[in-house]
């Protein structure tokens, strides 16, 4: 759904206020090294988002592109399967705990990260010879 209101004045002016307020950190992981280029709705826009929800500074704060798409994802793909929720991937680091210090059963199932991690698509690089 693109939503004509981001490209009016009024959306403009309120994405850098907010992001002013937040001094350009990025406010959806704490910690983020990245800084905030753009300006997440806390509670996700809808159709039929009525103005004074959608421009409300309350229901919005500083994010950097990574976090606000992995978000975006997440909340796209719970629509579309009707609410459940979306599985978690394994962090890679999920297994060592129970291997190192050995007080895990062997049939104990792996533990499983939090949080879905979306990696961005890498760019091709551009080799010249000669």
């Amino acid at each position: 759904m693109t939503e004509r209101r981001y490209q009016v004045k009024r959306w403009r002016s309120l994405r850098l206020d907010v992001l002013r307020r937040d001094l350009w950190v990025c406010q959806v992981v704490p910690g983020c090294p990245v800084p905030a280029q753009v300006v997440d709705h806390i509670s996700p826009v809808y159709e039929g988002m009525p103005d004074w929800e959608f421009f409300d500074p309350t229901n919005l704060r500083a994010a950097c592109k990574h976090h606000n798409l992995r978000r975006g994802h997440v909340a796209r793909f719970q629509q579309e399967l009707g609410g459940a929720e979306v599985a978690a991937r394994p962090s890679r680091f999920s297994y060592g705990a129970r291997f190192l210090n050995g007080a895990a059963e062997k049939n104990s199932p792996p533990r499983y990260s939090h949080t879905l991690t979306v990696h961005p698509p890498k760019r091709a690089k551009i080799v010249r010879f000669g």
